[in-house]
């Protein structure tokens, strides 16, 4: 009778500790996850508001407002135009760094120097 105790706590906390995630550590995380980490979306600090960007998404030229949202990313500052590009950002950064350095011909105008 103390075998079939002890087999039932056994299996018990084997399957505990499956379900509590012990092999986290195995699963891999998605890219876009990665990059949400690397990217710190904020509001716009009051001493950017009012100065003049260019958006990172289409490098269309904007004045930051009080509202307005902003990325920082390996050290550079990025502003947007429209609602919800932050986000959209956050998942590809280097895709839109890339797009708005073509776009800009070297102009830098987007990062806050």
């Amino acid at each position: 009778m103390k075998q079939v105790w002890f087999m039932v706590i056994i299996i018990t906390i084997a399957g505990l500790t499956f379900m509590t995630g012990c092999g986290k550590g195995r699963t891999q995380k998605s890219s876009t996850a990665a990059n949400i980490s690397r990217v710190v979306i904020r509001d716009a600090m009051t001493d950017e508001v009012g100065q003049k960007r260019k958006c990172v998404m289409d490098s269309m030229d904007i004045e930051v407002t009080k509202g307005s949202k902003v990325a920082e990313f390996n050290g550079n500052t990025y502003y947007f135009c429209a609602a919800g590009e932050e986000l959209e950002f956050a998942k590809n950064p280097e895709k839109y760094i890339k797009e708005s350095e073509t776009t800009n011909s070297g102009n830098m105008d987007h990062m806050k120097m």
